[in-house]
């Protein structure tokens, strides 16, 4: 299970990545390129403080992959 999910978190961060940059290459407008990358690094950050909050994991299984 470990590996498992430090494997999910891995390539989770990364798909993200790279869906950020594919946006970003498709968009002209510069604003949209900075809306855009801005609501990724949203997303990538909700997804951190999710982890961390004390009623996701109240036995903190978790907790040894998150340091």
């Amino acid at each position: 299970g470990y590996k498992l999910d430090l494997y999910l978190n891995t390539s989770y961060e990364t798909a993200l990545s790279m869906l950020n940059i594919y946006i970003i290459l498709l968009e002209k407008s510069t604003i949209e390129v900075i809306l855009n990358a801005l609501a990724f690094a949203f997303i990538a950050k909700i997804d951190e403080e999710l982890i961390q909050s004390g009623w996701y994991d109240p036995t903190r299984r978790y907790a040894l992959i998150t340091l």
